[in-house]
């Protein structure tokens, strides 16, 4: 499984799940907020971070389900899921 972030490929928001051996999108997780451009995964592989730029937070993403937990208010425009931030 690859996971990809951002608009432009999505028609919209959010983070496509593709199939790294077909590569198509097997399916779609919405309303991670706006803009993510950066994905960050837990060490456990549970949960996926999506930094979302405009809308200054990070979303928790529960892999196995696919949903999004919690959006958590993080600062000015995050870089990545993990910790970074732009300058």
């Amino acid at each position: 499984m690859t996971i990809a972030a951002g608009c432009a490929l999505l028609m919209g928001c959010g983070v496509a799940v593709i199939d790294a051996v077909t590569r198509q999108v097997v399916s779609v997780i919405e309303d991670v907020g706006t803009r993510p451009w950066g994905i960050g995964v837990s060490p456990d592989g549970k949960r996926l971070f999506t930094a979302n730029g405009p809308s200054n937070d990070v979303s928790i993403i529960d892999v196995d389900t696919g949903t999004v937990i919690k959006r958590v208010k993080v600062g000015e425009l995050p870089l990545n899921g993990i910790g970074g931030r732009s300058c």
